[in-house]
């Protein structure tokens, strides 16, 4: 935290370009991975797959990673997904 005040003392426009992860959005990667398919991570997280997928997009974009690697057989972890 002490970072981002310093950032925020050193810069006009710091703080509206931090972005903070979600204790939700954590849930959601854990459950995706876990279940190795967005579908049924949506049923078990009894969220909508779209909504899931956004939630989830939107992570990896703030973090400039993929953390998930999408094929037609279902997700897995990318080697940033594991770090992560």
């Amino acid at each position: 935290m002490a970072i981002y005040m310093w950032i925020a003392s050193h810069c006009v426009f710091a703080m509206t370009t931090i972005n903070y992860m979600t204790l939700q959005q954590i849930k959601y990667i854990l459950g995706v991975a876990d279940s190795g398919s967005f579908n049924k991570a949506s049923e078990v997280l009894y969220v909508s797959q779209p909504s899931l997928t956004s939630a989830v997009r939107e992570l990896e974009k703030e973090l400039g990673i993929t953390i998930l690697f999408r094929s037609g057989r279902g997700v897995t972890l990318t080697n940033d997904g594991e770090e992560f």
